[in-house]
């Protein structure tokens, strides 16, 4: 899309996945805060937004879809908070937006579903990095550090399950490694993190004590 240009977000939002949309609202207004067309495209995003408080890529190729993937819904929430910090979303919007994420990933207690109670993914559960646009239950609390109530009673199941997969020398592992293209192998699975254990330490420091 040239400079200057429209932006059409329904025709976006037809066109391109909302992961991609959000990939170019970071990236956008990481290096280019001032461009016209990131505000455009921030509203579609949120837009976009499910009633029960996410989005879902899948939405494109099958409009009737209602229900939210955590993965879409977590790389829309980075893009939008980054877009809103540079000041090309709307921050009242944003925190709105944001406020009913956030209750649908408590409702699950991050990684459960909320009607059986029973986990969603393995996936979900194991300690990843780079995650590239996978969700983890540790990049769900790295970000509702940022944007949650840290008394809620529903943070102690994902907390738990963070403490229970932290080592005894207090450092966590590289579970599992994301399947694609790796540019530069920094850590290699089955041996100690210090990206994991980094973001579970920060995690945990905010919660209330490591």
């Amino acid at each position: 899309m040239p400079p200057g240009a429209e932006v059409d977000g329904a025709f976006l939002l037809k066109r391109v996945d909302l992961c991609h949309l959000g990939f170019w609202l970071e990236v956008g207004a990481y290096f280019l805060g001032a461009d016209p067309r990131l505000g455009p495209l921030g509203e579609a995003i949120l837009d976009a937004q499910f009633d029960d408080g996410g989005w879902n890529c899948a939405v494109r190729k099958h409009p009737g879809t209602q229900h939210s993937s955590f993965h879409t819904t977590f790389n829309v929430l980075e893009a939008l908070r980054i877009g809103a910090e540079r000041g090309v979303v709307d921050e009242k919007r944003f925190r709105e937006a944001e406020a009913r994420a956030v209750e649908l990933l408590l409702a699950h207690r991050l990684y459960r579903s909320d009607r059986t109670g029973e986990v969603i993914s393995e996936r979900f559960t194991q300690l990843t990095y780079p995650w590239h646009w996978h969700y983890t239950v540790l990049r769900g609390l790295d970000y509702l550090r940022l944007a949650a109530d840290r008394d809620d009673e529903r943070l102690a199941d994902p907390i738990g399950l963070l403490r229970e997969r932290r080592r005894p020398n207090g450092r966590w592992p590289l579970q599992k490694r994301i399947p694609g293209t790796l540019l530069v192998e920094m850590e290699k699975p089955g041996t100690e993190s210090r990206w994991n254990t980094l973001r579970a330490l920060r995690v945990l420091r905010w919660y209330g004590g490591d």
